[in-house]
């Protein structure tokens, strides 16, 4: 079900998942930097196939189909996200990546980057990495051992967990 949404629907499931009443689009449009009305139209999108988000007048909640079903599945946070991103493009690609560029392939406001980042730097800085923002490009510095290490990582976790 959740391999076909994008990211933002992703998040948007993701919050939805961890609450055990009712989240308001208000609520939602907060947490993720967005408007409400593309909270209302992700979920209209979310639901256009099947009803797994159901709305009332005290929000939005997961259906109970889908919260039965989906008990082992995980919808990538921010966090993991950005590093997936990092790891893809100036690792592997070994290219800088744009601040504006990332912002949008997440679907994230710009607050909601910088919280990712500085979460992102902390994680690689164990492998003695540093990401630095020059003029609006993120680029990394470390050693190509330090690199290797983070890509192992990356690599495996994402095979343990199936994405």
């Amino acid at each position: 079900m959740v391999a076909h949404l994008n990211e933002r629907q992703r998040r948007i499931i993701s919050l939805l998942a961890h609450t055990h009443s009712p989240v308001t689009g208000a609520q939602i449009a907060r947490e993720l930097g967005i408007s409400l009305r593309t909270v209302q139209h992700e979920v209209s999108r979310i639901n256009s196939d099947e009803t797994l988000i159901a709305s009332s007048n005290r929000g939005y909640e997961l259906t109970a189909d889908v919260r039965q079903s989906e008990p082992g599945e995980s919808v990538n946070d921010p966090v993991t996200d950005v590093l997936r991103i990092v790891a893809r493009d100036i690792l592997i690609n070994r290219k800088a990546l744009l601040v504006e560029d990332l912002a949008e392939e997440l679907y994230l406001s710009r607050s909601s980057l910088e919280r990712a980042l500085v979460s992102v730097r902390s994680q690689i800085a164990s492998y003695g990495l540093v990401l630095k923002r020059s003029r609006g490009l993120l680029t990394l510095s470390g050693s190509a051992e330090a690199r290797h290490e983070l890509i192992s990582k990356l690599l495996m976790e994402e095979a343990r967990h199936g994405q």
